[in-house]
């Protein structure tokens, strides 16, 4: 396969619910930006899973009311978290919710413990200089946080879980640190569905957020040995097995040429720069920002600092995205080109 040629079913990425398998369905939100993320859902023997919620109680219940009139939704017996990112967790705490059980891994449990909705809502509003004009520029006024409270998990796992929804089998695999500390790909065999989280998306480069692109690159390969016909994205267009075998190249191609950097004794500014002017197919992809982070995450990785992770200090991370928003534009504006 040509890399970087195949990538997504772009045609059917429209927004609402779509059916992706006898009795599994997608919940897709274009443009698939921060704050708009994709979910799953399994209808089996009058028992149901859905995988992930959104951001806010006004998109879960939009969500929710749109599954119940397609899909026949009664109720929710059980919500799987595949990562604690708000745009896929603040929406448990939904009414329709109340009395579905909670999965999470423990590390996911543990971070909504520390950081749920009221303490995140203070953490933003906290937010100066150029950290709260990157936050304002993507909330942008979209979302509506009333309502959100602290919700705990009711079952939590480590590294593997395999459950019963009515008469079918879903199996949960965790990844180590990458994306986020835990982030957990949903395999529903059957049906040859897997919900990936964040860890990859169409045309849109990787945020690694810690340091192992091995790890990312040794549950993408998970992935892609479970030979789905449909991968449900956290944020853009469905991907089948073609797709997730060019993601593979994608992360193979970005982890060779920094290592490349690195071992030439370039700095790690110095290997993002060499990137962006060598992306070859990849020129054309979105969220150079966050390939920023994916680069000094790498170069951690590189040296074995494995305590260094982007959002260490999160005020600083979003200056950061809001710096790069605006400077990268500047210097490759061929790469803005569509």
């Amino acid at each position: 396969m040509a890399t970087g040629v195949k990538m997504a079913n772009w045609k059917d990425y429209t927004l609402g619910v779509h059916q992706i398998a006898d009795d599994v369905w997608a919940y897709l939100q274009p443009d698939g930006s921060w704050g708009w993320n994709n979910t799953a859902l399994l209808i089996s023997d009058g028992e149901s899973l859905l995988v992930d919620t959104t951001i806010d109680l006004t998109t879960t219940q939009r969500m929710l009311a749109e599954m119940r009139s397609i899909c026949h939704l009664a109720s929710v017996d059980s919500v799987f978290l595949t990562h604690w990112h708000v745009d896929h967790v603040h929406g448990i705490s939904a009414p329709e919710l109340m009395h579905s059980e909670i999965i999470a891994s423990q590390v996911c449990a543990d971070y909504l413990a520390k950081l749920p909705p009221a303490a995140w809502l203070a953490a933003i509003a906290g937010l100066e200089d150029d950290a709260k004009k990157q936050m304002a520029h993507l909330l942008n006024d979209q979302f509506d946080f009333s309502g959100l409270r602290y919700v705990q998990p009711t079952r939590t796992f480590e590294r593997e879980l395999t459950i019963e929804v009515g008469n079918k089998k879903v199996q949960a695999i965790e990844a180590k640190p990458c994306h986020t500390r835990s982030d957990t790909i949903v395999h529903i065999p059957h049906a040859g569905v897997v919900h990936m989280g964040d860890l990859v998306r169409a045309r849109h480069h990787i945020g690694l957020q810690f340091p192992s692109m091995q790890n990312l690159m040794d549950i993408c390969q998970k992935a892609i040995s479970l030979n789905a016909k449909t991968y449900v994205t956290g944020h853009g267009p469905l991907m089948d097995h073609s797709d997730m075998v060019a993601a593979m190249q994608y992360l193979h191609f970005i982890q060779d040429r920094a290592k490349r950097s690195h071992d030439a004794g370039r700095s790690m500014h110095e290997a993002f720069d060499d990137l962006l002017k060598n992306l070859g197919p990849y020129s054309h992809y979105t969220g150079l920002e966050g390939l920023f982070f994916t680069t000094r995450m790498m170069y951690a990785e590189f040296s074995g600092d494995f305590q260094d992770h982007a959002r260490k200090d999160y005020p600083a991370y979003l200056a950061m995205q809001w710096k790069l928003r605006s400077t990268l534009r500047d210097r490759y504006p061929e790469l803005f080109r569509k």
